[in-house]
């Protein structure tokens, strides 16, 4: 049965202070450290350098006097970072979602005209979802799936919103904001990716909850991620459900949901789009798999570690910062 100890205030943020915060507080509910020597057998704690450095961190000081232990990085947060860092690589649309958070929470005027184009459309919206929070993948997959289902009702109002000088309460920030966002959702490359990063989250979100759960065993963990690199791997040849609806829903015009949707189309804008999905489900998957060996590259030193599983593969980050196994080739002249 898990058991809540206390919550400490740390008097020094390094790895001592921690792990005196921590001995302290076990010391209250009885167990000192000839105990922890004898019962303790492992510490979990997010990615921090201070908690699971090799040599300084908190669960290598553990280890000092309690060598047995298995020392683990928290696998929800690992994937949520995994998420996060990859996501990152597509501000546009991270800054679009913020946008429309930040258009209709500052206004309770906006907010109901949404509500009212919603009706006049036969569309039934939902409050427009924030990213921040300290769950990132659900936020980040709500807010998505709220942009989806209103979509036809937002563009309708940002159109209207944008063009309408005559509103005087609307402020020249407000309009140009609803112009630029307009101007970004009416891009087809942008609305397919919109539904490629949902049927991405979808999977994530239900491996960062399964991850969550009370009495997770490590096979529950090898399961889970199992299952969840099938399905990145399965969304890479095969549309999931949301992208494949956006597919079949848009005219041979470029028309969505009646929106005029602009760039190109065709077999180069296919192939573009497959690259661009093969490139965001392997970042997916080597910051899951291989995070500490892609921080390492990208120090001041340029390899990995020569602990790590593969150092001898002499591993690169190639100019689109996937990794790749290194070779002799690339050390020749010719």
């Amino acid at each position: 049965m898990d058991k809540l100890v206390e919550n400490s205030t740390l008097e020094h943020a390094h790895a001592t202070g921690i792990l005196d915060a921590i001995l302290t507080g076990l010391e209250r509910v009885g167990l000192n450290r000839e105990d922890l020597t004898r019962r303790l057998v492992g510490f979990g704690s997010d990615g921090a350098a201070v908690m699971i450095g090799v040599n300084n961190g908190v669960g290598a000081k553990l280890k000092q006097f309690c060598p047995s232990i298995i020392t683990v990085w928290c696998v929800a947060h690992r994937l949520e970072l995994a998420a996060l860092d990859t996501i990152k690589e597509h501000p546009l649309l991270k800054e679009a979602l913020k946008s429309i958070f930040k258009h209709y929470t500052d206004s309770a005027k906006a907010s109901r005209e949404l509500r009212d184009v919603g009706e006049l459309l036969g569309v039934q919206v939902v409050k427009p979802g924030n990213i921040n929070g300290c769950r990132w993948l659900p936020h980040m997959s709500r807010a998505l799936e709220a942009l989806v289902r209103n979509y036809k009702a937002i563009m309708v109002h940002f159109e209207n919103h944008a063009n309408d000088h005559n509103n005087t309460e609307a402020s020249a920030t407000m309009r140009g904001r609803a112009k630029v966002i307009y101007r970004s959702l009416s891009r087809y490359k942008m609305v397919k990716f919109i539904h490629l990063v949902v049927d991405v989250l979808k999977e994530l979100r239900e491996a960062s909850l399964l991850f969550q759960k009370d009495g997770l065993t490590l096979q529950d963990v090898s399961d889970g991620l199992s299952q969840v690199t099938l399905a990145m791997m399965a969304i890479q040849t095969t549309p999931g459900p949301s992208l494949q609806g956006f597919l079949n829903a848009v005219g041979e015009d470029s028309t969505y949901l009646d929106v005029k949707l602009s760039g190109p189309r065709g077999e180069q804008e296919d192939m573009t789009f497959m690259r661009m999905t093969d490139h965001l489900i392997d970042d997916f998957l080597e910051h899951s798999h291989y995070s500490e060996d892609r921080a390492s590259l990208q120090g001041s030193k340029g390899s990995v570690k020569s602990s790590s599983s593969t150092f001898q593969l002499n591993p690169k980050l190639d100019e689109d910062g996937i990794l790749r196994v290194g070779g002799r080739l690339s050390q020749t002249t010719l």
